[in-house]
């Protein structure tokens, strides 16, 4: 990942180092004032923007600049508390040095200097009770002129110099992404066809909105340290999403990135390549749960087998998912199972699905033969049978299921739905990968599939 190209922005003359904070709230220092009575004074302060950081918004040459009708808000004390003001809006004769350093004038009712006082910068991103209007990171256009006149947050607080307002430095508050998008594959491009982007980091969440047009999609968050950041975006006719983990973007700095998106697909469209992958209550095939939680729904099953369109060993259907994890009522006797895995932990499942039922024992070697062959790369196809078999043990297979966010399979014996005589019946064990023909009275583990 690489820091975009943003030029240096030239620093005001008489520059005073102050920290900055997130929102205004009460101060400390003892609120003194000699003048009871409220009055309206006039002051102005000359401020310029820190040349070290990197997010500063662009003009065509790389320089942010102030521009003509552009408001900075002042937090400060009138006596009776902390109160907000917004600048006068700047005139030509306001700005200076190419536009790098401005002057803003401020009327305030009866400031008390002897408590600090903050600027934040646009006044855009002020509220009335003076803290930092963050909300508006919410709504975005993607585009770099409507970021640096409305969202491209700057602040400052310090204390008055003298008389007078103190004349400073702003400081940068949020990170910049420059997105460019592309399909799963990395062959093609598809950031001039987005219309639609939403960047989910931390508990924050920033939605673009914008007509199809050439990148980058410029969006401005809050800083973030090693959170995941779920993406989500709609080009053309085919929705998207990504999952990045442990993600840090510092204040201060802008990052161009570029993204490889995985198609947001309906299971009916699922493949031998998205075993491993989960099905979710709205129908469509995510990464794993945490992907699906993030866009707002619920995984239920895991992908675990799809073959040719009606296939007979799994009923008719093209494939196979498993529950999330195994019934959570205990082990029960065979006679039992069949009812339990119907229940499934009363989870829902989408609609053109067969519903919850217990595999027979050609449908959980269908399960096994899936998760096998995703584990290991290369097609396994061996039958379940009553000789081991390590790779459909539960050591072998709990990986895939981990990686979709499910629960693994236990080192114990699990129902089949197939009988072999009036009194006994087919168990899998996942600790050994073999099957044992017990008597319908012995306890096993269950867990639930469905056909799609």
């Amino acid at each position: 990942m690489r820091y975009i190209s943003i030029a240096a922005l030239a620093l005001v003359g008489a520059v005073m180092t102050g920290c900055s904070k997130d929102d205004v709230m009460a101060i400390d220092k003892q609120q003194q004032t000699d003048d009871t009575s409220k009055k309206t004074v006039t002051m102005t302060t000359t401020v310029g923007l820190n040349a070290a950081p990197k997010t500063r918004a662009l003009t065509g040459e790389g320089v942010k600049t102030f521009a003509v009708g552009e408001q900075m808000a002042i937090v400060y004390s009138n006596g009776s508390g902390m109160v907000m003001a917004v600048s006068r809006a700047l005139k030509a004769d306001d700005i200076k040095d190419a536009g790098t350093i401005a002057s803003f004038t401020f009327d305030l009712e009866t400031p008390d200097k002897s408590i600090d006082v903050q600027y934040i910068y646009p006044a855009s991103m002020a509220r009335a009770d003076g803290s930092i209007n963050y909300d508006a990171l919410a709504n975005q256009d993607g585009t770099l002129a409507s970021l640096a006149s409305n969202l491209d947050l700057a602040t400052y607080e310090g204390e008055w110099q003298g008389e007078n307002l103190p004349s400073c430095t702003l400081q940068n508050q949020l990170a910049i992404l420059a997105l460019t998008l592309k399909d799963s594959d990395g062959a093609n491009e598809i950031t001039g066809n987005v219309t639609d982007v939403t960047v989910k980091a931390d508990e924050d969440t920033y939605t673009v909105t914008r007509s199809a047009a050439a990148g980058p999609i410029y969006v401005a968050i809050k800083p973030i340290v090693s959170k995941n950041v779920v993406v989500t975006t709609t080009g053309g006719s085919k929705d998207y999403v990504k999952l990045l983990t442990g993600k840090t973007y510092a204040s201060g700095n802008g990052y161009s990135v570029s993204w490889r998106m995985t198609p947001i697909i309906p299971f009916m469209e699922a493949t031998a390549n998205d075993v491993g992958r989960v099905i979710a209550i709205d129908g469509n095939v995510y990464d794993n749960t945490t992907i699906a939680t993030a866009v707002n729904t619920t995984a239920v099953a895991i992908i675990s087998y799809v073959g040719n369109p009606r296939d007979a060993e799994v009923g008719w259907y093209r494939g196979l998912a498993i529950g999330m994890r195994d019934h959570t009522g205990g082990r029960v006797v065979w006679d039992a199972a069949a009812s339990a895995a119907e229940d499934n932990n009363g989870t829902v499942v989408p609609g053109g699905t067969s519903g919850w039922f217990l595999p027979s024992v050609a449908q959980l070697g269908k399960v096994c033969q899936g998760l096998a062959t995703k584990k290991k790369g290369t097609a396994v196809t061996e039958e379940l049978s009553v000789l081991s078999n390590p790779d459909y043990t539960a050591s072998n297979l709990n990986s895939i299921i981990y990686s979709a966010g499910g629960t693994g399979f236990v080192d114990r014996a699990y129902c089949t739905s197939t009988a072999s005589n009036e009194t006994s019946a087919w168990y899998f064990d996942f600790r050994t990968g073999k099957l044992s023909d017990k008597a319908k009275t012995e306890v096993g583990d269950v867990r639930s599939v469905i056909a799609f």
